[in-house]
């Protein structure tokens, strides 16, 4: 409803200019773009990557990454109103829609904050993948063992971070008592909780991961998630010549 009302605005607002004649505005500031939209979710990870006026239009243009996720909203000069979307009166395009599905990749600096949170390297080589998975998930496990070819065939290393789905409760109870073994990725697919094996570093690795994958990230879609040393994001399970894909 709000996207057709911006359209909407956007129809009047270009029918009662001249081609020649526009107002020219101010956009508000990244640092106070960050603070409204923290607003709506005080978690996210927020990245201002560009705010510039839109078209000829009395309105600014964001373009953003909200988590793992390139974005782009509109907003007027004072950022009190938020649209997210804008179309063009001429041919009805979804003008944010089409900026949107040229797909970025994620910047350094949202890579670095996934650096931090590696539990476990597997392989070697210069290039490398990050894969989020959990143990007692097939789908995440099947991937992980094809990725192991590919990579190998590479000379690639797998840079995993074990993040439980909320519903795998045998996975999170897994992944604790491996941690706290301190044993090998392979060893966590391949235990069970040990109750004897529990310890709070474990489960605060675990609760950190999750918070920074779903809440700040924003990527609360199943694993395995895979994201390139370049900064291509993947979710799901893939096949090898969408692996190849990937890499280029």
């Amino acid at each position: 409803m709000r996207a057709l009302v911006l359209g909407l605005v956007l129809v009047f607002l270009f029918a009662c200019q001249k081609k020649e004649d526009y107002i020219k505005v101010s956009c508000p500031s990244e640092k106070q773009l960050v603070e409204v939209l923290k607003k709506f979710n005080p978690e996210l990870y927020i990245k201002i990557e560009k705010v510039q006026q839109f078209e000829k239009v009395p309105l600014c243009e964001v373009e953003l990454w909200a988590g793992a996720r390139y974005a782009i909203l509109y907003t007027d000069p004072k950022a009190k109103y938020l649209f997210p979307t804008a179309f063009d009166a001429s041919t009805g395009e979804n003008v944010s829609a089409k900026k949107v599905s040229q797909q970025k990749n994620l910047p350094k600096d949202i890579l670095e904050q996934f650096e931090k949170h590696v539990n476990f390297v597997v392989g070697d080589g210069k290039d490398y993948i990050y894969l989020i998975t959990e143990p007692k998930n097939e789908k995440a496990e099947e991937t992980y063992k094809n990725l192991l070819q590919w990579a190998k065939e590479k000379n690639m290393k797998i840079k995993i971070i074990v993040r439980p789905e909320d519903f795998n409760i045998e996975g999170y109870n897994t992944a604790i008592s491996a941690l706290c073994k301190k044993q090998s990725f392979d060893q966590m697919l391949k235990g069970y909780y040990d109750a004897s094996a529990d310890c709070k570093e474990g489960r605060a690795t675990l609760d950190k991961n999750m918070k920074f994958v779903n809440a700040q990230m924003g990527l609360t879609f199943p694993n395995p998630i895979i994201i390139t040393s370049n900064g291509k994001l993947w979710i799901g399970q893939l096949n090898k010549d969408q692996f190849e894909a990937l890499l280029k």
